[in-house]
């Protein structure tokens, strides 16, 4: 059963679209007289997460130590399986770890993998970590897709990335991203602020 508030508040849209005859509106009147209309609460609308930002830093020059930062010597039929990528490690609050795949901790730069080769992205990664560490970034996200181009349909630049990031020393934590910012397709990473 509808409630009079309901009718009431939804009379004038219905009366919009078709004419009541004179009797049907009488016998509405009768059924709303003594309703008295709620106070309109107005809710700002569903808020939509805008694109992300791009980040326009100054490119830092390229040098073979930046694009050599890992070791690429597994074979793809050695890869880890595609389970989440998470690693928190040691001297990681909890909670720290918890806005990080909360995403709330603020993104300072990303890197976008789509459509690069193993060779290319290994080089990508190497580069944008090296790069995040000189600029002192703390948070960075990785877009790595969903794509499986492997005969065992399995993706492989998310098993490259997880076996790539487990040679990091200055890696903190990571963990998959928030829908936001990608998904299952895309990790945060937790770097290591530099001593002073």
């Amino acid at each position: 059963m509808v409630s009079p508030c309901t009718v009431h508040c939804l009379a004038p849209e219905i009366m919009k679209r078709r004419r009541l005859p004179a009797t049907e509106r009488e016998i509405f009147r009768q059924a709303v007289k003594g309703v008295t209309p709620l106070r309109q609460n107005i809710h700002p609308p569903h808020h939509h997460h805008p694109p992300p930002a791009k980040l326009n830093h100054p490119p830092l020059p390229r040098s073979p130590s930046t694009d050599n930062l890992f070791s690429d010597a597994v074979e793809e039929g050695q890869l880890p399986t595609t389970s989440p990528l998470h690693y928190c490690g040691n001297g990681v609050q909890l909670r720290q770890f918890q806005r990080l795949s909360r995403g709330d901790l603020p993104i300072e730069d990303r890197l976008d993998l789509h459509g690069l080769r193993r060779d290319q992205a290994r080089q990508e990664v190497s580069h944008f970590i090296q790069v995040s560490l000189q600029r002192q970034f703390r948070v960075v996200l990785i877009i790595h897709g969903k794509g499986s181009q492997t005969r065992q349909q399995q993706p492989l630049l998310k098993s490259l990335l997880s076996y790539w990031l487990q040679q990091l020393d200055q890696l903190l934590a990571y963990c998959p991203a928030q829908p936001k910012d990608g998904g299952d397709g895309a990790i945060y990473l937790l770097l290591r602020r530099p001593k002073r």
